[in-house]
Parts: structure tokens; C-alpha cells; sequence
């Protein structure tokens, strides 16, 4: 099962960039194969399992109001993915999350 993973990181936020990759690689869905699509204004290095789509910093709300317009710009790269998660980047995963608890439709997965 592909996974993407969704964030917005712009300003002071992309102090949490880093906690929430290692939340998710720890607690979601463990075993299959995720990848995070990260969305900031920060210059940061992609890697193997983080994508990053450069945006400009503007004030809150904007950036949250505008995460749609984020998302339909990937979209060809968001469609290769069998489930898409927006995680708000200060967010923590505290315990495991796995099939069951996210209701995940198993006929849909191969």
C-alpha cells in the first residue's frame, strides 16, 4: 500500500518537520511504503521519502486556507498514492496507528 502524507511547514513551523517524520516512521502504519509531500517556504533537501514543493511564506490563516490549491499543483504526484493524509506539521503521533484504527478498506488494497 503507498501512502502520501500531506503537510504545510512555512515560517517557525518547519522546526516541526523534523518530529513528525520521525512520529510517522515510528507510529503510522508501519510496513508499508509512505512518502511525505512537504510543503514550505524553507530551503530543504528532499530525500528518498520526502518530496518538497517550494511555496511562499504569507500569514496565518493563509497558508491552511490555501493547502487545496497546494494539493491540486501535485496532484499527478499525489495520484500515484492508494491513500493521501494531510497531518497539520505541529501535530505528534503518541501511539500506533495500523489498519484497523484508520478503517482502512482492505478489498482496495492489493
Amino acid at each position: 500500500m503507498k501512502i502520501c502524507i500531506l503537510t504545510i511547514a512555512t515560517n517557525k513551523y518547519i522546526q516541526f518537520v523534523g518530529r513528525l517524520l520521525d512520529n510517522i516512521e515510528e507510529n503510522f502504519l508501519n510496513g508499508h511504503d509512505i512518502e511525505c509531500l512537504l510543503f514550505t517556504d524553507h530551503e530543504v533537501e528532499a530525500s528518498d521519502n520526502v518530496r518538497v514543493c517550494q511555496i511562499e511564506h504569507e500569514p496565518w490563516p493563509m497558508p491552511t486556507l490555501k493547502r487545496y490549491n497546494y494539493f491540486v499543483k501535485e496532484k499527478e504526484f499525489i495520484s500515484q498514492f492508494d491513500y493521501c493524509f494531510y497531518f497539520d506539521v505541529d501535530m505528534g503521533l503518541v501511539d500506533k496507528v495500523d489498519r484497523k484504527s484508520t478503517r482502512l478498506n482492505s478489498s482496495h488494497v492489493s
